[in-house]
């Protein structure tokens, strides 16, 4: 370095010189050159050996850490030597009267704004679309270290404290950020969609950060979008592209209770086509394909013949890709003691008809829907308790509007044997036979679910 200067520093690395030491020049100097060899020594301590063989009143302000330095410093001016010892540790200097202080630059110029030695100045710049605090608050790490920022909301003005060089780059900030901004808020209201639906389809296409926002108004059905003008215009394009209807399916259900006779067999009855297309007679669960009419003709005949029973005959509508379910019957209580909680507990227990379905349209119409069927009975009793007799199915059909589904081949069969006897002499030996009555009965029913959907022709309205 100039005239043997050289300096050996353990924190970080010098922040730009102009930055860090004010007015130096105008400094009082010693007669006598300085020469400083210190290594690890104390800063409070350095300051104290600079102090008195400069013959300089040299104090060190509270605002300093304590913390160790190394510098050899070799015939130099005082003003020289303390404006390297300053960079050397990120401090300032300032002449007030015949004292010099070193400290930092933030308590440097809180203390001494105006001291003639610190040659800071003060700016009130006015803003005209910004915010005070938050210009404030960004620029705050873009000055040198020590600028003071004042944010006066009462004017819109910020007042800035510093060097000649952090007034001249404040004002360049300020200028840069205190523009016009393109930054709007509307509402979005919602037609068919939800809310909170409608903000996390936008969020999977669209990158929502600060200070753009979007929010959902569920009172009113409605987003709040707030932001740059070309980000609102792509929330609102993506919104007129989704906020649609989704189609309707309206789901016609019978379900019948069919005891088979000889000239009845169920399983031929209902035999159609599989999913492939194929005859499938006797199949448990088939897609009719347009023989809705003529099955339905099948069932009334058995109706009227005594041979069946309809349980339930609902209608259920639901929205594309939405479940929906029903229940035909009622609610059974089960009564039970729970031994961990020492308590009776209730749960219930559907009986009767139970349908859920989940439709699904492909683009050419067709309807995947999964299905779950149960029907249910109390068959008998223990000790206060129900024997509740299911037939369940489970099934994913394909078909198209207005053809009919069929879950067959839910059978129950009941054996029962009654003996009826004489007293006595029923139970006589060979004779005995004559004075006793056998019944055996043979049931047998079948529950088929038949099930029509049909593709809901909504009238939309236009937007306004």
């Amino acid at each position: 370095m100039n005239r043997g200067l050289k300096m050996t520093r353990s924190l970080g690395t010098c922040l730009t010189t102009a930055t860090l030491w004010v007015g130096l020049t105008t400094i009082g100097q010693a007669a006598a050159p300085i020469s400083l060899d210190i290594r690890d020594v104390d800063i409070y301590d350095a300051v104290r050996l600079l102090s008195t063989q400069a013959a300089v009143n040299l104090v060190l302000d509270a605002s300093v850490a304590h913390h160790s330095v190394t510098v050899q410093l070799h015939g130099l001016r005082f003003d020289e030597a303390l404006a390297a010892f300053a960079r050397l540790n990120d401090l300032v200097a300032v002449r007030v009267g015949n004292v010099i202080y070193l400290g930092t630059p933030e308590a440097i110029h809180r203390r001494y704004p105006s001291s003639s030695g610190s040659q800071n100045q003060t700016r009130t710049f006015t803003l005209r679309n910004g915010q005070a605090d938050a210009l404030a608050k960004e620029l705050s790490d873009a000055l040198p270290p020590g600028t003071l920022l004042v944010a006066d909301r009462r004017t819109s003005g910020l007042i800035v404290t510093g060097t000649s060089a952090s007034i001249a780059r404040a004002e360049a900030l300020i200028d840069a950020l205190d523009r016009p901004s393109d930054f709007t808020s509307v509402t979005l209201p919602l037609r068919f969609l939800r809310a909170a639906d409608a903000v996390r389809a936008i969020q999977t296409t669209i990158p929502v950060a600060p200070p753009a926002g979007l929010y959902a108004i569920d009172q009113q059905n409605a987003l709040l979008v707030t932001g740059p003008a070309e980000f609102v215009a792509r929330v609102g394009d993506n919104i007129a592209r989704i906020d649609h209807p989704a189609q309707q399916v309206r789901y016609d259900v019978r379900v019948t209770d069919i005891s088979p006779s000889d000239s009845s067999n169920v399983g031929v009855i209902f035999g159609g086509l599989s999913l492939a297309g194929q005859p499938a007679p006797g199949q448990a669960t088939t897609a009719f394909v347009n023989k809705s009419l003529s099955l339905n003709a099948t069932i009334n005949a058995l109706v009227s013949r005594g041979e069946a029973s309809i349980l339930a005959q609902p209608t259920l509508t639901t929205v594309n890709n939405v479940q929906a379910s029903l229940l035909v019957g009622q609610q059974f209580p089960l009564v039970y003691f729970d031994a961990r909680t020492g308590t009776q507990q209730v749960q219930f227990a559907n009986i009767g008809v139970n349908l859920v379905v989940l439709p699904n349209i492909g683009a050419d119409g067709a309807i995947t829907t999964d299905l779950e069927t149960d029907y249910s009975t109390i068959v008998n009793f223990v000790n206060g308790f129900p024997i509740i007799g299911t037939r369940k199915a489970q099934s994913t059909l394909r078909v198209q509007d207005g053809e009919t589904i069929v879950i067959a081949g839910l059978f129950q069969e009941l054996d029962a044997r009654t003996l009826t006897k004489v007293p006595i002499l029923a139970d006589l030996p060979l004779l005995g036979e004559i004075f006793k009555n056998r019944l055996r009965s043979h049931v047998k029913d079948e529950v088929i679910f038949l099930i029509t959907p049909h593709l809901v022709k909504d009238q939309v309205p236009t937007r306004s």
